[in-house]
């Protein structure tokens, strides 16, 4: 009997010492989860400072790199410019040397320019009437070289024109071209914005003048007309190139209609080119 009480207190001591034991454990348990969990904020707290630390080096490293693309936009922003404005002096150099080069070549060659001959009216000539004298103009702003000009009296050349059996072409007889011949001028040179007076006096008023001009560089055609209308003296001039055809034309002003068909017609009637062919 005593042996059993003895396994009883036994038993019943093993078993309290179990329960205190799981309480103890419990405790201990406790303890080291609440451990864990500051650990774990204390972790969580140092990852974040050492984020945002991270975080304000990136920050500052784009500031710089931005600041360092805005400088270095900016230099060549301004090299761009330098390179611009440069460019801009080669071009306007470029244009200097262009324009010294031609200005050299028009006033040592005389360029393609050519000089023009107008009618002037000569009033008070006698009776009260008025006649027309030949004048050289160069209206080119540089000299012009070797000139020849000669005037030809078309209407009295073109009378004496002639065609041979089965032959389309016009011939005239040098004697005849010589006798249309109004005047010339044969001169080495003549200066820009010149003129050169002629003292031959035009009695026809109304006539048609062929006109071969002559420079260095250039032959054209001009085509002279004078026609008199109601006691006025009107003029057309035509000039003519062998290319280019019709590069310049000048009429009296203030025509009527009727005026303007009559100066027409007669320079239509004058060839752009010579269309002769003379024989002895």
């Amino acid at each position: 009997m005593m042996k059993m009480f003895t396994l009883q207190n036994i038993s019943l001591f093993l078993i309290f010492m179990g329960g205190v034991g799981g309480i103890l454990l419990s405790i201990a348990q406790t303890r080291g989860s609440a451990q864990d969990k500051a650990d774990i904020i204390d972790t969580t707290k140092q990852e974040n400072l050492r984020l945002r630390t991270q975080l304000t080096s990136v920050q500052n490293d784009n500031i710089q790199l931005n600041s360092n693309l805005s400088k270095s936009y900016k230099q060549i922003q301004e090299q761009q410019d330098a390179l611009a404005k440069q460019t801009d002096q080669i071009i306007a150099l470029n244009k200097d040397l262009s324009n010294q080069a031609k200005f050299i070549t028009l006033n040592v060659t005389g360029g393609d320019g050519y000089p023009i001959v107008i009618p002037r009216e000569l009033r008070d000539v006698g009776n009260g009437n008025s006649a027309l004298a030949f004048d050289l103009h160069n209206k080119n702003k540089h000299p012009i070289f070797d000139l020849l000009v000669i005037i030809t009296d078309y209407k009295k050349l073109s009378s004496k024109f002639y065609r041979r059996p089965n032959d389309n072409v016009d011939y005239v007889r040098n004697d005849d071209v010589r006798a249309a011949e109004v005047m010339r001028w044969m001169l080495p040179n003549m200066a820009k914005e010149t003129v050169y007076p002629n003292s031959y006096v035009i009695n026809d008023t109304d006539a048609s003048y062929s006109i071969q001009i002559k420079t260095r560089n250039r032959t054209v055609i001009e085509k002279l007309i004078l026609v008199k209308v109601k006691n006025e003296i009107l003029s057309g001039l035509e000039i003519w190139d062998a290319e280019k055809g019709k590069i310049h034309q000048d009429l009296s002003p203030n025509l009527t209609k009727e005026e303007y068909k009559i100066i027409q017609k007669k320079l239509d009637d004058i060839p752009d080119q010579f269309s002769y062919t003379p024989t002895l």
